[in-house]
């Protein structure tokens, strides 16, 4: 949940009037040129052909939607925008804005003041971050030396400083005709660090009304009483009250009345919700991001009015009843594009997987049937092969989505996966008929044949350089039967696969989990997981069967900085394995090729024990199409289910199944495991009343650096669940970002000093980790109780920070024990019953000591 406060900035004839930040308070107002006057010609009327007097042309000017525009050198270099609404302007610079005013005197010159405000305290390396780019592009011819002319210059409805203050971005808008600006509070910010300095204006006071005045030598300018609220898990809106506060002549901040608990109140589960879309058909097949949760999608759409914006590498939809590819950016918040563009050629391509590395490059992986597929000078494979057949190939798009840095064909592999790895180089898996290419040394150079089917003859694993110019590694992986990856991560220099084989033969490890392929029904297969280290002298670090007596799949894989292989996926075995005290390890399916159950499991790092194991669903089918794991051990899955009982937890953004969907189909689930595979910290449906066929389908999935999750998919759904800041793009693709928790509840009676338990997942010693995630609900219900039981008492001295901020994280410099053995803890603020705390990951910096372990509970008493 957020908060918004919101102001409006008003400059009036007598008493100019400036509001707060709106939603946290208002955007300021600004005239933009009409288009007739960017062109330099006369604006005429479209009713007649005679010019347009000058307050009719004045009156259209402030009727057009304000911009803010980009300084490419037109202006002042402090300013990275400006905007201008009439007699009021308003230049932005990293850690503040210059307001500047104009009216007339009583002799009729034109006086102008000038406002700096200055953020106090803010960011220090504050960004700036234009969004929703407007129409037209704006032109300045000043003076005489062509040099200084600038042309096509953008404009943009909203400007942001994300993250200006910790837990709070600032936005500039446009708001009934005056520049307005929102301060946006995540939960548990703090709204008291939030402090303006009007450098250079003579006082300031707090209206009767509670308006703000800022006096100036032309009189004051007026803030009108900002207003708050925050939005329910439905939409509602909520008030809050706010108000301003004065700090000092020249300084001025917010309070709100219930500070405290809005720091401590979080509305759990869905944050946004939006589609994505043109009006011909499309979906999204992958979705990838950054820790700061700004999502990439990849898809394919045959609507020529798909979104994209000014400036993207590919603006022209280009192929007449074919599908078109397009990589779409969103901003953190859901609400706006960052980019969006095409990605094709003449004829028909369809999308697979995409990753973004840690400078915003997103990497894509598709196919395509296009002779004049966009290809780059140098590509590791430039031409294709003219064929009626699809051609797979990997594209390297740049951080802003405005040009290609490498795209080059792959042929002859069926390819289903991409990841970027750290030093530039990309990772590609799938599988092979036998002509893919190979490396010099590599853990088999030999295809070892197969079927010709869709599932491919042999797994197959590659890396393309930093360049798309060179094959840096590539490997044949499998038996002397079928076998195929359809998922694969990337941790390090570490790739995990997994798949589907019917191979007797496979390469597995010695002492695996399961050595013995187990299919006896029809041929239908094991799953399978390996880990390759392709640069190290002993390349397979793991590799196992795992399944049962009939069909079984892995869909997706993960990999934990401890070389832990996660595997979600699809079983028809009601002899699957799993552990005991497991989540479900009750199989819900009706055998070979009918109903079927998800799975979730880790295997250990050698590949010899299955840590944990467990079924994932309910009477019906769950097909699990991808997995995120998060550095303390959970994991969180998303697929499609047609279970009406598929299993939520009483949190759930969507607790109820809504329907939809025929053959594999249904509604979407997000599932997140706690670290020991024993239970659900947050289960949720997310869906529409579907349609006849898929229901809603969640391909992809990832987690920002505060472990909550984004899912996108495509859904039949008309009625697909979205938030009041979608996008105004109605389509089949979806995007949804979730806070999955943990959520818990109070294990004695909802008192002040009840207890309460929390799953713990710590750190290995002497590495930053995450201790623990916690919500404590005032409900009175059972909480869940992992084997241990250590207790962890809440002391005042083990943090210097005691304001647990959520959303983000504590941060302690203390080793959890002290000398003598004893643990050290936390104190929370007092919590008024019937509240839901949320607290985000409690991290330990640098522990010297023991840590807590994976298999501890641990007891806090709130005080």
């Amino acid at each position: 949940m957020m908060k918004r406060i919101s102001t409006t900035l008003l400059f009036l004839a007598v008493l100019p009037t400036f509001s707060p930040l709106g939603r946290c308070a208002q955007p300021l107002s600004k005239s933009v040129p009409a288009e007739g006057a960017r062109r330099g010609g006369p604006l005429e009327d479209a009713k007649h052909s005679g010019p347009v007097s000058h307050s009719d042309a004045t009156s259209r000017l402030h009727r057009l939607p304000m911009a803010f525009l980009e300084n490419r050198g037109q202006w002042p270099a402090p300013y990275r925008f400006l905007a201008r609404r009439g007699p009021m302007s308003i230049g932005l610079r990293e850690t503040g804005v210059d307001l500047r005013l104009v009216r007339r005197d009583e002799g009729g010159a034109y006086r102008t003041v000038s406002v700096p405000i200055e953020f106090e305290a803010c960011a220090e390396n504050a960004a700036i971050r234009p969004e929703r780019v407007a129409a037209g592009r704006y032109n300045f011819f000043v003076g005489s030396d062509p040099e200084r002319w600038r042309t096509g210059v953008r404009g943009f409805r909203e400007v942001t400083y994300p993250e200006l203050y910790e837990g709070v971005d600032l936005r500039w808008r446009e708001g009934a005709g005056t520049i307005e600006y929102d301060l946006i509070c995540r939960a548990g910010s703090d709204l008291a660090q939030v402090r303006f300095r009007c450098a250079g204006i003579e006082g300031l006071e707090i209206d009767r009304d509670g308006s703000l005045l800022l006096k100036t030598a032309w009189g004051p300018v007026r803030q009108k009483p900002p207003t708050s609220w925050y939005e329910s898990r439905n939409g509602d809106r909520h008030s809050v009250a706010v108000r301003f506060r004065k700090i000092d002549e020249e300084r001025y901040g917010f309070a709100v009345a219930d500070l405290r608990d809005l720091r401590l109140v979080v509305d759990p589960g869905l944050e946004w919700s939006t589609t994505l879309g043109g009006s011909n058909g499309d979906g999204i097949d992958d979705v990838a991001g950054d820790e700061e949760g700004a999502p990439t999608v990849l898809g394919s759409t045959y609507s020529w009015d798909f979104p994209v914006t000014e400036g993207a590498y590919d603006e022209t939809y280009d192929v007449l009843y074919n599908s078109e590819l397009f990589i779409t950016r969103l901003t953190r918040d859901g609400s706006g594009l960052v980019y969006s563009t095409f990605l094709g050629g003449g004829h028909d391509e369809a999308a697979y997987s995409i990753d973004v590395d840690d400078f915003g490059a997103a990497y894509v992986l598709g196919q395509t049937q296009s002779q004049d597929f966009p290809i780059t000078p140098g590509a590791f494979q430039p031409t294709r092969p003219r064929s009626p057949f699809k051609t797979r190939f990997v594209t390297k798009l740049a951080p802003g989505g405005d040009k290609l840095e490498y795209s080059t064909f792959f042929n002859e592999t069926v390819l289903h996966e991409i990841s970027a790895m750290s030093d530039g180089s990309v990772a590609l898996a799938g599988a092979s008929w036998g002509n893919s290419p190979t490396s010099p040394g590599a853990f088999n150079e030999s295809y070892n044949g197969g079927c010709m089917t869709f599932l491919g003859g042999d797994a197959y694993v590659a890396i393309l350089d930093p360049l798309g110019s060179r094959l840096v590694y590539g490997t044949y992986f499998g038996g002397t039967s079928c076998d195929g990856v359809w998922g694969m991560a990337v941790n390090g220099e570490k790739i995990v696969i997994g798949g589907y084989t019917a191979s007797t033969d496979l390469p597995v490890t010695p002492n695996a989990f399961d050595s013995t392929l187990n299919d006896n029904y029809q041929g239908q297969g094991d799953a399978f997981v390996a880990v390759l280290a392709p640069f190290d002298a002993q390349p397979l670090k793991l590799c196992t069967y795992i399944g049962g007596t009939y069909g079984d799949r892995v869909d997706a894989v993960g990999l934990d900085d401890d070389g832990r292989a996660y595997a979600a996926g699809q079983t028809v075995s009601f002899d699957f394995p799993v552990t005991p005290g497991a989540f479900d390890t009750t199989f819900d399916g009706s055998g070979p090729w009918l109903i079927r159950d998800g799975f979730v499991l880790r295997l250990s790092s050698d590949g010899t024990q299955l840590e944990y194991s467990t079924f994932l669903g309910g009477t019906g089918s769950e097909y699990p199409w991808a997995l995120t794991v998060e550095p303390w051990g959970t994991v969180t899955v998303c697929g499609t289910t047609d279970s009406f009982d598929f299993p939520t937890t009483p949190e759930a953004a969507q607790p109820f199944f809504n329907g939809g969907g025929g053959v594999a189909g249904g509604d979407a689930f997000i599932s997140r495991l706690n670290a020991s595979g024993s239970g659900l910290l947050y289960s949720t449906f997310l869906g529409g009343s579907g349609g006849s066929w898929y229901g809603e389908r969640p391909w992809g999935i990832f987690a920002d650096r505060r472990a909550r999750v984004v899912v996108a998919g495509i859904t039949e759904s008309k009625d697909f669940p979205t938030t009041p800041n979608a996008l105004p793009y109605p389509g089949e693709g979806f995007i949804t970002k979730i806070n999955p928790g943990p959520f818990l509840s109070y294990t004695g009676t909802p008192t002040d000093g009840a207890l309460f338990r929390f799953d713990v997942a710590a750190a290995p010693t002497g590495r930053q980790g995450a201790l623990a995630q916690v919500v404590v609900s005032c409900s009175g219900t059972a909480g869940m109780i992992l084997p241990g039981g250590l207790t962890l008492s809440l002391t005042q001295d083990a943090c210097t920070d005691l304001s647990l901020r959520l959303g983000g994280v504590l941060r302690c410099s203390l080793d959890p024990k002290d000398g003598s053995g004893h643990t050290k803890g936390l104190a929370f603020p007092a919590v008024p019953v019937g509240r839901i705390l949320h607290a985000a990951a409690i991290i330990w910096d640098g522990a010297s000591g023991d840590v807590l372990t994976v298999s501890d509970a641990v007891a806090l008493t709130v005080r």
